[in-house]
């Protein structure tokens, strides 16, 4: 059941990329996978290495994808998509690939001194509260100036692969839509500011993850509709 949901929004982005006349264009799907039991998990990766896929597993909790790598057998990419507090920088520095949500300079240099401490370079996405939802983290829009650039060229140990946004919860998925085209524009006029020709961009989940990919998103975080509803309370 996980591979066919996951071969299904799969087969779904590349209908959307149809539809817009964007065949060629590369979405990447990354496998929500908090709270979720490690069988469902481990089907997903052991079917990706049979058929040479490369997968990507987001997680929200340092402690909780600690525990998981210690059984999980096989190739996969791991993104961190929670909320990073700082006493957890220096283990999500060393055992996730990639941080999505780096919201502020003071989390970036915080991440790129543990990255230091390691001799590596750690990739990153910036967070951006495209919604200017209180409730949400992130950098405001007005935030992704040539300087902020700057500062975080000076940060060695750090590289900006790209921006992410969670909206704020509309009752209706298609009432996300306005948040994520004005996040397109603001990637497309940072792009540009900065003079990087590609930065990804991460947005969209379960609910209107095909949306997000007709306004633009690189990069998708689908859970529940791979693995199923989580258990209650979790």
């Amino acid at each position: 059941m996980v591979i066919d949901n996951y071969l299904q929004i799969k087969a779904d982005i590349c209908q959307v990329l149809e539809r817009i006349e964007q065949p060629d264009r590369e979405v990447k799907l990354v496998a929500v996978s908090k709270k979720q039991p490690i069988n469902s998990i481990q089907e997903l990766i052991d079917y990706q290495d049979r058929v040479g896929d490369d997968l990507i597993l987001g997680e929200n909790f340092v402690k909780e994808f600690t525990e998981k790598r210690e059984v999980l057998v096989g190739n996969y990419i791991s993104h961190f998509i929670g909320v990073l507090q700082s006493n957890k920088v220096s283990k999500a520095v060393q055992i996730f690939d990639l941080i999505e949500t780096v919201g502020s300079i003071d989390l970036a240099r915080l991440i790129n001194k543990e990255a230091e401490k390691l001799g590596r370079v750690m990739p990153v996405y910036l967070q951006v509260n495209i919604s200017l939802d209180q409730a949400k983290y992130g950098f405001q829009p007005d935030q992704l100036t040539l300087k902020l650039w700057d500062d975080l060229q000076k940060l060695k140990c750090l590289a900006v692969e790209g921006l992410m946004t969670i909206t704020r919860w509309y009752s209706e998925a298609e009432l996300a839509r306005d948040d994520f085209k004005a996040m397109r524009q603001l990637k497309e006029q940072f792009q540009q500011e900065i003079g990087v020709e590609y930065l990804e961009l991460s947005m969209g989940m379960s609910n209107d993850y095909q949306i997000a990919v007709e306004e633009g998103a690189t990069v998708v975080r689908v859970g529940t509709t791979i693995f199923g509803e989580r258990a209650s309370g979790q």
